[in-house]
């Protein structure tokens, strides 16, 4: 079909309302990418219609004054963001990892084991 003169209108149409009706049964997990928030309204627009809004955040491109304004403009349209996803971060080599762990020792006295961290 023709390319209408708004396409975020096509996201109010209830046919894609029923579009995520249908899948969501279907699916544990549905994601529906949309174009960057500051850019169109597609984000505003489908967050009122989905149960959790993320936001992807690139390393390197994104500034924390436009995650902070397009955070904002969700909120402004009572959608709430309930995390983010930070891509793009590029593997550095020379840095080390740490974690603590448990170790299993046999007690002297029971004869069952401790943990120890």
């Amino acid at each position: 079909g023709e390319i209408p003169p708004n396409p975020s209108e096509l996201l109010m149409n209830p046919a894609f309302n029923e579009l995520l009706e249908q899948v969501g049964p279907r699916y544990d997990i549905v994601i529906i990418d949309t174009p960057p928030v500051l850019a169109v309204t597609d984000a505003a627009v489908i967050g009122h219609q989905v149960g959790t809004c993320l936001m992807v955040v690139r390393f390197g491109l994104n500034q924390q004054r436009e995650i902070a304004l397009a955070k904002q403009r969700l909120e402004q349209n009572g959608v709430e963001v309930k995390g983010a996803i930070f891509n793009g971060v590029m593997k550095r080599s020379g840095g080390h990892y740490a974690y603590t762990y448990y170790e299993y020792l046999p007690s002297q006295q029971t004869g069952t084991h401790k943990a120890y961290r």
